[in-house]
Protein backbone atom coordinates (compact mmCIF):
# COMPACT_ATOMS: atom_id res chain seq x y z
CA UNK A 1 0.00 0.00 0.00
CA UNK A 2 1.79 3.44 -1.32
CA UNK A 3 0.54 6.47 0.35
CA UNK A 4 1.05 9.72 -1.55
CA UNK A 5 2.40 11.90 0.99
CA UNK A 6 3.38 14.95 -1.32
CA UNK A 7 -0.25 14.65 -2.48
CA UNK A 8 -1.84 14.67 0.80
CA UNK A 9 0.73 17.43 2.05
CA UNK A 10 -0.50 19.28 -1.12
CA UNK A 11 -4.10 19.03 -0.10
CA UNK A 12 -4.19 20.11 3.11
CA UNK A 13 -2.10 23.01 1.94
CA UNK A 14 -4.80 23.94 -0.21
CA UNK A 15 -7.55 23.58 2.88
CA UNK A 16 -5.43 25.21 5.10
CA UNK A 17 -4.76 27.98 2.62
CA UNK A 18 -8.79 28.57 1.80
CA UNK A 19 -9.89 28.40 5.74
CA UNK A 20 -6.74 31.26 6.18
CA UNK A 21 -8.75 33.42 3.77
CA UNK A 22 -12.51 32.62 5.12
CA UNK A 23 -10.28 33.61 8.90
CA UNK A 24 -8.79 36.75 6.95
CA UNK A 25 -12.50 37.87 5.89
CA UNK A 26 -14.88 36.99 8.16
CA UNK A 27 -12.94 36.72 11.69
CA UNK A 28 -14.40 40.37 12.51
CA UNK A 29 -17.59 39.76 11.84
CA UNK A 30 -17.74 36.30 14.13
CA UNK A 31 -16.01 38.67 16.67
CA UNK A 32 -18.99 40.91 16.83
CA UNK A 33 -21.38 37.97 16.24
CA UNK A 34 -20.50 36.55 19.10
CA UNK A 35 -20.13 39.47 20.90
CA UNK A 36 -23.71 40.91 20.05
CA UNK A 37 -25.53 37.41 21.05
CA UNK A 38 -23.30 37.29 23.98
CA UNK A 39 -24.40 40.44 24.92
CA UNK A 40 -28.19 39.18 24.30
CA UNK A 41 -27.67 36.13 26.40
CA UNK A 42 -26.46 38.51 29.73
CA UNK A 43 -29.91 39.99 28.98
CA UNK A 44 -31.75 37.11 28.90
CA UNK A 45 -29.86 36.13 32.06
CA UNK A 46 -30.90 39.34 33.83
CA UNK A 47 -34.14 38.99 32.44
CA UNK A 48 -34.57 35.75 33.93
CA UNK A 49 -33.65 36.64 36.92
CA UNK A 50 -36.23 39.54 37.37
CA UNK A 51 -39.31 38.50 35.62
CA UNK A 52 -41.40 40.50 37.85
CA UNK A 53 -40.58 43.74 35.99
CA UNK A 54 -41.97 42.91 32.65
CA UNK A 55 -45.17 42.85 31.20
CA UNK A 56 -46.74 39.75 29.45
CA UNK A 57 -45.70 40.66 26.32
CA UNK A 58 -42.12 41.83 26.85
CA UNK A 59 -41.82 38.20 28.33
CA UNK A 60 -42.86 36.69 25.55
CA UNK A 61 -40.78 39.27 22.97
CA UNK A 62 -37.26 38.68 25.50
CA UNK A 63 -38.29 34.76 25.61
CA UNK A 64 -37.87 34.40 21.79
CA UNK A 65 -35.12 36.88 21.49
CA UNK A 66 -33.15 35.34 24.20
CA UNK A 67 -33.94 31.82 22.51
CA UNK A 68 -32.68 33.04 18.98
CA UNK A 69 -29.58 34.26 21.05
CA UNK A 70 -28.81 31.11 22.43
CA UNK A 71 -29.45 29.37 18.79
CA UNK A 72 -26.99 31.78 16.89
CA UNK A 73 -24.49 31.47 19.46
CA UNK A 74 -24.21 28.02 19.91
CA UNK A 75 -24.38 27.64 16.20
CA UNK A 76 -21.91 29.62 15.69
CA UNK A 77 -19.19 28.10 18.02
CA UNK A 78 -19.93 25.30 17.48
CA UNK A 79 -19.74 25.22 13.76
CA UNK A 80 -16.50 26.88 14.08
CA UNK A 81 -14.67 24.75 16.64
CA UNK A 82 -15.91 21.81 14.09
CA UNK A 83 -12.63 22.93 12.19
CA UNK A 84 -9.69 22.59 14.50
CA UNK A 85 -11.15 19.13 15.86
CA UNK A 86 -10.93 17.95 12.19
CA UNK A 87 -7.40 19.61 11.88
CA UNK A 88 -6.76 17.36 14.99
CA UNK A 89 -8.21 14.15 13.70
CA UNK A 90 -6.21 14.67 10.13
CA UNK A 91 -3.01 15.13 12.55
CA UNK A 92 -3.76 11.64 14.82
CA UNK A 93 -4.02 9.94 11.77
CA UNK A 94 -0.96 11.15 9.79
CA UNK A 95 1.07 9.97 13.19
CA UNK A 96 -0.80 6.50 12.57
CA UNK A 97 -0.18 6.25 8.96
CA UNK A 98 2.14 3.13 8.22
CA UNK A 99 5.61 3.97 7.40
CA UNK A 100 7.02 2.72 4.29
CA UNK A 101 10.33 1.44 4.37
CA UNK A 102 12.07 3.74 1.27
CA UNK A 103 13.75 6.71 3.09
CA UNK A 104 11.85 9.23 0.40
CA UNK A 105 8.68 8.21 1.56
CA UNK A 106 9.83 8.58 5.23
CA UNK A 107 10.91 12.41 4.57
CA UNK A 108 8.02 12.67 2.78
CA UNK A 109 5.60 11.47 5.92
CA UNK A 110 8.04 13.81 8.12
CA UNK A 111 7.22 16.41 6.11
CA UNK A 112 3.52 15.57 6.37
CA UNK A 113 3.31 15.32 10.30
CA UNK A 114 5.08 18.43 10.69
CA UNK A 115 2.86 20.34 8.46
CA UNK A 116 -0.52 19.14 9.51
CA UNK A 117 0.51 19.66 13.28
CA UNK A 118 -0.10 23.43 12.71
CA UNK A 119 -3.75 23.51 13.65
CA UNK A 120 -6.46 25.26 11.38
CA UNK A 121 -9.12 27.28 13.24
CA UNK A 122 -11.25 30.40 12.76
CA UNK A 123 -10.31 33.05 15.03
CA UNK A 124 -12.27 36.01 16.98
CA UNK A 125 -10.51 39.29 15.24
CA UNK A 126 -7.46 37.02 14.18
CA UNK A 127 -6.78 37.04 18.14
CA UNK A 128 -8.55 34.25 19.77
CA UNK A 129 -9.23 30.43 18.25
CA UNK A 130 -12.47 29.30 18.31
CA UNK A 131 -12.07 25.86 20.11
CA UNK A 132 -14.68 23.74 22.52
CA UNK A 133 -12.82 25.55 25.19
CA UNK A 134 -13.50 28.71 24.04
CA UNK A 135 -17.28 27.78 24.25
CA UNK A 136 -17.46 26.59 27.91
CA UNK A 137 -14.77 29.27 28.93
CA UNK A 138 -17.13 32.20 27.35
CA UNK A 139 -20.57 30.62 28.93
CA UNK A 140 -18.76 30.92 31.90
CA UNK A 141 -18.12 34.27 31.65
CA UNK A 142 -21.31 35.25 30.22
CA UNK A 143 -22.90 33.60 33.66
CA UNK A 144 -20.44 34.94 36.27
CA UNK A 145 -20.32 39.05 35.41
CA UNK A 146 -24.17 38.55 35.39
CA UNK A 147 -25.03 36.97 38.29
CA UNK A 148 -21.83 39.75 39.73
CA UNK A 149 -24.29 42.09 38.20
CA UNK A 150 -27.70 41.28 39.83
CA UNK A 151 -25.69 40.43 42.83
CA UNK A 152 -24.40 44.54 42.89
CA UNK A 153 -27.77 45.83 41.92
CA UNK A 154 -29.75 43.53 44.83
CA UNK A 155 -27.08 44.68 47.46
CA UNK A 156 -27.84 49.04 45.99
CA UNK A 157 -31.27 48.04 46.47
CA UNK A 158 -30.94 47.06 49.87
Amino acid sequence: MTIEYEALLCSYAEIKSIIDKIDKEVSLLIFLTIAYNSSGILFSIYFVSRPDQFDSYQIIANSTYSLIFCGLYIGTTVLASKIPEASAEISLKAWNMPRESKIDSSISQQRFIAFVENEISLTLWRMIPITRNFIFSAIGIALTYTIMYYTLISCRNS
